[in-house]
């Protein structure tokens, strides 16, 4: 597994390290973001570039499988402070909250090229302005394209879900709040979904496919709306993935424990169909 792991993450990263070379190439002067998650049979490996994050929760245990690319870094810093470029702060407050209250005020760090013109990562596709001192190579500059890693070794008995989110999200919620926020939300969905289907006399199968198919795409447009209401000021999105099919489609962890129903355990193809609509 070992080698495995090292030969995918090599592979991900020379050709990351190609499209660095080649981007300017493609005259794109809009910042783009990417997060890349390879997941095989007993491992995880996940890669952020820019501003999205990762984390994979067992029952409600938080994992981070990133780290923020953010401008205060030490590391980040140094790179930046060297590329004659500044790090600076941007205060704003959560609305409607009370201006007294410490707590409702997020500060969030940004590279300065100039008063007019900042950005709030360190590192994303384009974004040339911030990449132009030509005394120095390209993973030297102010912001860069090189990605980082992350193997995680999977629990197919405790591992539910992968959040993979833009930074829009991550200002406003720590990793065990997304976490949290996705497992109550589930549940709550869980239990709305079995009262209707109960009232329907749909079978067992097809509420599960059902679950996959509507639960995780309503949990994620609720995650989005808590976070408008938090005050995010950034882009938004988020991906929910579920990382063992079995347990969410039968509830067997995510809420109220039961049996496998036989039919599912003799229908492994529909299990693997329905888990195609398992990402939001």
């Amino acid at each position: 597994a070992a080698t495995t792991t090292t030969t995918t993450t090599t592979n991900i990263e020379d050709g990351m390290r190609n499209l660095v070379v080649h981007e300017e190439d493609k005259h794109s002067e809009e910042e783009e973001e990417s997060k890349k998650v390879v997941v095989e049979e007993e491992e995880e490996e996940g890669k952020e570039v820019e501003n999205s994050k990762s984390s994979s929760s067992s029952l409600v245990m938080a994992k981070a499988m990133s780290m923020d690319h953010k401008p205060n870094l030490p590391d980040e810093r140094i790179r930046i402070e060297h590329a004659g470029m500044s790090v600076v702060p941007e205060v704003f407050r959560q609305p409607n909250s009370d201006p007294d209250d410490e707590e409702a005020y997020t500060t969030i760090w940004k590279v300065e090229k100039s008063e007019m013109e900042k950005m709030g990562v360190s590192r994303a596709f384009g974004d040339f302005d911030y990449k132009n001192n030509d005394q120095l190579p390209p993973d030297q500059q102010a912001v860069v394209s090189l990605p980082d890693f992350e193997v995680h070794a999977r629990d197919s008995e405790q591992d539910l879900f992968l959040v993979l989110a833009c930074d829009g999200v991550w200002d406003v919620m720590d990793n065990e709040e997304v976490a949290d926020f996705v497992y109550t939300s589930i549940q709550q969905h869980q239990q709305q979904q079995q009262h209707d289907d109960d009232k329907t006399n749909t079978t067992q199968l097809q509420q599960n496919n059902a679950t996959v198919q509507n639960i995780l795409p309503q949990v994620g447009d609720d995650l989005l709306k808590h976070c408008l209401d938090l005050g995010s000021r950034d882009n938004m999105s988020v991906l929910i993935i579920a990382l063992t099919p079995e347990q969410l489609q039968t509830s067997t962890v995510l809420s109220y424990p039961t049996t496998m129903d036989k039919n599912i355990d003799s229908s492994k193809d529909d299990v693997k169909r329905a888990m195609d609509f398992a990402e939001v």
